[in-house]
């Protein structure tokens, strides 16, 4: 069943602070600043080495093990102590409260190392919308960068692409201004339109 809105968020938020977050760093916000981000998306793969591929023969055993570990890696803010999110079986994720500006968001897949994946000069009250991310090591990238966007509510009723700078690691993603309307959408999980792959090595 699809989650909708906020109402899976309430219970999880506790586990994420308890998973994601730990104890609190030094000089980490106890709460949301002004103007905060929403930023959503979802894991359009993480990348095993071939030893552990070679562990399960099965691509359809491949391919539940990678949605298990997609529901069970935690999400976090870097120096931020509450932030409400959570991340759906599909890889599908969710994230309020994150601070405009540059921000560092952590991925922490079971049994793998933590991957970062940083933020730069995002507008307060955006929508960051990062679709099929690539986990890699400790590297997170974007499969399809074009496809990044924020979006930023507007006092009109048109979009309206604007030229200020907003970047995902290294890339320049747009920025858009929209009807407050279209905004509505903010606190719910984005539907993956990309699937894992599950490449299963032969031996010769």
């Amino acid at each position: 069943m699809k989650p909708s809105g906020l109402r899976l968020l309430l219970p999880i938020v506790v586990l994420l602070s308890l998973a994601g977050c730990s104890e609190p760093r030094p000089g980490a916000e106890s709460g949301p600043g002004k103007s905060p981000v929403s930023v959503r998306g979802w894991i359009a793969d993480i990348e095993l080495p071939p030893s552990d591929m070679m562990m399960v023969a099965d691509p359809v055993v491949a391919l539940q093990q990678k949605y298990a570990m997609f529901r069970d890696t935690a999400i976090s803010v870097e120096g931020v102590t509450y932030v409400s999110g959570a991340m759906a079986e599909t890889g599908a994720f969710i994230m309020l409260d994150v601070p405009p500006g540059d921000s560092i968001i952590n991925f922490q897949p079971p049994g793998r190392p933590d991957a970062q994946l940083k933020l730069r000069q995002i507008p307060g009250s955006g929508d960051v919308m990062l679709p099929g991310l690539l986990i890699r090591g400790t590297a997170v990238v974007l499969k399809n960068p074009e496809d990044a966007m924020v979006r930023v509510p507007g006092k009109g009723t048109e979009r309206k692409k604007l030229d200020i700078p907003a970047f995902v690691g290294d890339q320049r993603i747009a920025v858009w201004e929209v009807p407050f309307a279209e905004l509505g959408d903010r606190r719910e999980y984005p539907t993956p339109t990309t699937r894992p792959s599950v490449q299963i090595p032969t031996v010769k």
